[in-house]
């Protein structure tokens, strides 16, 4: 399942606070992109936070994953989580058959690189496959 998580901060850390908390941030969010949780982050251009797109089970996985940084653990970050999924009517535009969807959508677009998968999460899956 796809999550974008907002973060927002709050209260901004002091410079002493953050000389103390991004010394853990940092490896927490860098952790979470290696293991396939995170698959991409943005810097929020409009105020202080981040934006990640994440790969997790449930909402719940998603919340407990971003809780449990050191920005948000400390006071001074949340999060605003929302499940996305694909555009599926644009599978409509691509043929006349409306009624089956999925045929509808080219197999590249299915596949395509815009549903890329973290170096970690295809190694799960050879190991889970016996090809690794």
């Amino acid at each position: 399942m796809k999550v974008i998580a907002i973060g927002n901060i709050g209260k901004a850390p002091t410079p002493e606070q953050r000389q103390q908390i991004m010394p853990r941030e940092v490896p927490a969010t860098l952790k979470l992109y290696l293991d396939g949780k995170i698959e991409q982050f943005w810097f929020r251009q409009d105020k202080p936070g981040v934006i990640f797109l994440m790969d997790v089970e449930s909402l719940e996985q998603a919340k407990a994953t971003v809780e449990a940084l050191p920005l948000v653990t400390d006071g001074f970050a949340t999060y605003e989580l929302m499940q996305v999924g694909p555009l599926a009517p644009l599978g409509m535009l691509a043929s006349d058959r409306a009624s089956d969807r999925h045929a509808t959508i080219p197999p590249t677009f299915r596949t395509g690189p815009h549903r890329r998968r973290s170096t970690a999460a295809m190694q799960r899956t050879a190991i889970a496959a016996g090809e690794a």
